[in-house]
């Protein structure tokens, strides 16, 4: 199938390109008998025109070639006839002969709107950036044409310069507003500005019109995602799969949205299917213990995890996620050993050294918790539950004088937002202290 692109440029050619009558078609009498007159005293130049047009028409392009070449040999100011020759050359996929004959063609007459057109079209995918003057000079040309702007917009969006092509997908919607595909690209162009406000109703007029248009329908599910809509991206993801089952990037999406909204059974349905009769993927696998955590099936989240570590050995937030199953499972060795993987991977995981400082606290190692939490409040700001935890470990190793500090310090940064353990902290200070009054 042609590129739409593509498709517009054999369009537009065939149109501008004359068509001999054939002679199997039935005519008047009198025109026939001019048409043999015409013929007995025929110009050999327009013959050659003639013989071209119906090369081109039967996309025998090296013939057509051949008559134009011949024909411009005589004629070469014929800015048409250029334009045709580039046309042929095209279709030979000879790019750069076809270029200088649009560029001729322009030259002799820079009103040539197709030959304008053709060039910007001859250049839109390897140089959209040099396609956008000829586009926008046969915009000019043919102002009413909507599919020129359409193309000249695609160019721009090509070359890096989104904000013109938005204007140019604007003019041409406001001049053909029933066209779905200009619709679409320039819903999709909206939401790739992050503007999905305005692309949403874009995206739904082209549903209006074409209820089956499947790629459509995936730009409103992203658009309503884009706008924080989960439930009814959801709707719109569901339909998509409907009329596309096999597309499974798009399901293992959706099924990580339904993960998002809670909605885990569905969410692993969808990701038996995306997953059906294939090896298990790294994404999959990730998604699954993800839902498993949430579902709290530890083991089931485990078990998924050690599944893509093979896939992804290097991965430092893989074995920080397994590091924080095991934590939950209160397995604290195998934890211990997957966060430090995960920190020699990448040292700057300062989740997995809050991780480790629980490891060891809930461990009951309360020196290497103290060292874990240095390591943390060189990354982040102690909190008042830092300030917490240290002064228990202070209090487990009977450093009264340090237990006693750290106690007043989360005191003054809770406020007695936490009840239980402000009441615990003040008990133990006056606890703490008496012991100290009694060693005097």
């Amino acid at each position: 199938m042609k590129s739409p692109a593509k498709s517009v440029f054999f369009l537009l050619v065939v149109l501008c390109i004359s068509v001999p009558v054939s002679p199997q078609q039935k005519a008047p009498a009198r025109q026939s008998a001019e048409r043999r007159r015409v013929v007995r005293v025929e110009d050999p130049l327009q013959s050659l025109l003639a013989q071209a047009d119906a090369a081109i028409e039967k996309k025998e392009f090296a013939r057509a070639v051949e008559s134009l070449k011949k024909y411009l040999a005589e004629k070469p100011d014929d800015a048409f006839a250029h334009f045709q020759l580039g046309y042929a050359h095209v279709g030979l996929a000879q790019q750069d002969a076809a270029r200088q004959e649009f560029s001729r063609a322009i030259e002799l007459d820079p009103k040539l709107a197709e030959a304008h057109l053709n060039m910007g079209l001859l250049l839109l995918n390897d140089d959209p950036a040099a396609a956008i003057a000829p586009l926008a000079r046969a915009a000019e040309l043919l102002p009413r044409q909507a599919r020129v702007r359409f193309l000249l917009a695609g160019a721009c969006g090509r070359a890096g310069r989104p904000a013109e092509a938005l204007e140019s997908y604007r003019v041409a919607v406001r001049l053909d507003p029933k066209d779905p595909e200009i619709r679409l690209a320039f819903a999709r162009a909206l939401l790739a500005a992050k503007r999905p406000v305005e692309a949403e109703p874009e995206f739904r007029a082209v549903l209006e019109a074409r209820p089956d248009a499947a790629q459509a329908r995936l730009g409103l599910a992203d658009c309503l995602l884009a706008q924080n809509k989960p439930d009814q991206a959801a709707v719109e993801f569901a339909a998509f799969l409907q009329q596309n089952p096999d597309e499974r990037e798009t399901r293992m999406q959706f099924a990580a949205l339904l993960a998002d909204l809670q909605k885990y059974s569905q969410a692993l349905v969808e990701l038996d299917r995306a997953e059906a009769s294939l090896e298990p993927t790294l994404d999959g696998l990730k998604l699954r213990a993800r839902i498993y955590f949430r579902q709290k099936k530890l083991a089931d989240a485990i078990a998924a995890l050690e599944k893509a570590l093979p896939l992804a050995p290097q991965d430092a937030e893989l074995h920080a996620f397994l590091g924080r199953l095991w934590l939950e499972k209160r397995e604290f060795p195998p934890a211990e050993r997957e966060l430090m993987v995960a920190l020699k991977l990448n040292p700057g995981l300062t989740d997995a050294v809050r991780d480790l400082v629980a490891v060891h606290y809930l461990g009951e190692n309360y020196s290497a918790t103290l060292s874990w939490q240095d390591e943390l409040a060189r990354r982040e700001l102690p909190n008042a539950g830092w300030w917490f935890v240290r002064a228990i470990c202070y209090d487990k190793l009977r450093r009264i004088p340090e237990a006693i500090a750290a106690y007043e310090k989360f005191l003054a940064l809770d406020l007695g937002k936490s009840e239980d353990r402000d009441f615990q902290a003040r008990q133990r200070i006056r606890i703490l202290k008496l012991e100290l009054e009694r060693k005097k």
